[in-house]
């Protein structure tokens, strides 16, 4: 769960469990929404002083592409765990497609894993715990989802 954890304890699986596939889990890439975010403040900044200038909407990977500062930690060292990692998941096609496009990461370690689901016969099966035996998850519980998954 988000590359935090990774880089704290991917090194150590790695190591003990050469073998075992690592999966990062994004939830979202932070690097992106913490991006946002600052735009989203400097567009709220600059209305409330009368400037209008600075805007950023953008639906375009390409565009968006563009417009990443390259140079913010967070980005640099979401990126490096996940090219550390065997497989990223991530909740949306458009971050799929920026990874790819921008930064050159292979589509084949990046799958989509949504927040929501709608294959009622996946989800609920019966052979959950027969498809989830030697799985180990990581996390420090502060995040009462991560609490409820174990």
């Amino acid at each position: 769960d988000r590359f935090t954890m990774e880089e704290m304890f991917g090194w150590r699986v790695a190591k003990e469990v050469p073998s075992c596939m690592r999966v990062l889990d994004t939830q979202d890439l932070h690097f992106l929404r913490n991006q946002r975010q600052t735009h989203v403040e400097k567009l709220l900044s600059s209305t409330a002083t009368g400037r209008s200038d600075f805007f950023w909407k953008s639906t375009s990977v390409k565009k968006t592409a563009k417009m990443l500062d390259i140079r913010e930690e967070r980005l640099t060292r979401e990126l490096a765990s996940i090219l550390r990692s065997d497989l990223t998941l991530l909740v949306s096609p458009f971050e799929r497609e920026l990874l790819k496009e921008r930064f050159g990461i292979a589509f084949d370690r990046l799958a989509l894993a949504p927040f929501f689901y709608s294959d009622k016969n996946i989800l609920n099966d019966g052979n959950l715990s027969m498809r989830s035996s030697d799985f180990v998850s990581i996390g420090n519980f502060r995040h009462p989802p991560n609490a409820d998954s174990v």
